[in-house]
């Protein structure tokens, strides 16, 4: 039996050093989010039943910008306006809103506003709240539609949308990454400041690992819709613990088994 344990320690410390060899290059880190109507900042009394899910993965590398890679899967949400959504679609169809804007933001983790409000850090899709509601009233109306065109173009530059009729949902999928900040050409120059406009992800890293030096300020997602412009629903960013152990362990095993068949 002694004769095994000298391998079976090399075996595994072989196995922890190459993962910590990687670890030191790149460290992956999922999350998943549920958006939800009782999830935004204020519920509204009335809902659609639009809602969604998604996941997400945090890419940190040494000496690169870190990405942040997502996929939403939206509910109740009219196909037709994934790619350009338009004021003239008046009258709205309550059961089937158009998407208006994806905006990820920062908030405090009992769902009041943070130090900082509810501060725009990536527009997914859309402009900021502050310029829709320059063409809608709250709630909007027919009569307060005007000509207004807000095209895919509006969007990160990695951001897809597409529809899966199987399961009636609007996929939509990006990455958070330097380039949006460099271009900012969602949020644009407003009467925000930059409030309103795509930041680095690196600023936002302990609020998406919810590290305590960020306090209780999270990553929440915003979907805005048609009929609720200010946030029909949305939900926080929460990180899925990595078995690492035990999946070290698991290796450590099979290295032990393999050392006994020879």
């Amino acid at each position: 039996m002694l004769c095994y344990i000298k391998p079976l320690l090399l075996c595994c410390l072989a196995v922890v050093t190459n993962a910590s060899s990687l670890a030191a290059q790149t460290t992956i880190t999922r999350f998943t989010v549920d958006l939800s109507p009782e999830g935004v900042l204020s519920p509204n009394e009335v809902s659609t039943g639009a809602s969604g899910e998604g996941e997400l993965t945090l890419t940190q590398t040494v000496g690169q910008e870190p990405t942040l890679d997502y996929t939403l899967r939206l509910f109740g949400i009219n196909p037709d306006s994934l790619t350009a959504f338009t004021s003239d679609d008046f009258p709205m169809n309550p059961s089937a809103p158009d998407l208006a804007a994806v905006h990820f933001h920062t908030l405090s983790d009992d769902g009041m506003t943070s130090p900082r409000g509810t501060e725009h850090t990536l527009n997914a899709f859309g402009p900021p709240i502050n310029q829709l509601n320059g063409v809608f009233s709250d709630p909007p109306t027919p009569n307060s539609a005007r000509p207004f065109i807000h095209p895919v173009e509006l969007a990160e530059d990695d951001y897809v949308a597409s529809f899966d009729p199987t399961t009636g949902a609007a996929i939509v999928s990006g990455r958070w990454d330097l380039a949006d900040v460099e271009a900012n050409d969602v949020g644009g120059e407003d009467d925000l400041g930059d409030f309103g406009e795509s930041k680095p992800l690196s600023s936002f890293i302990d609020q998406l690992l919810g590290d305590p030096s960020a306090g209780d300020e999270r990553i929440f997602i915003m979907i805005h819709t048609s009929v609720f412009i200010n946030g029909e629903f949305g939900g926080f960013v929460r990180p899925i613990p990595e078995p690492a152990a035990g999946a070290l362990m698991l290796l450590g095993v099979g290295c032990w088994a393999l050392r006994r068949r020879r």
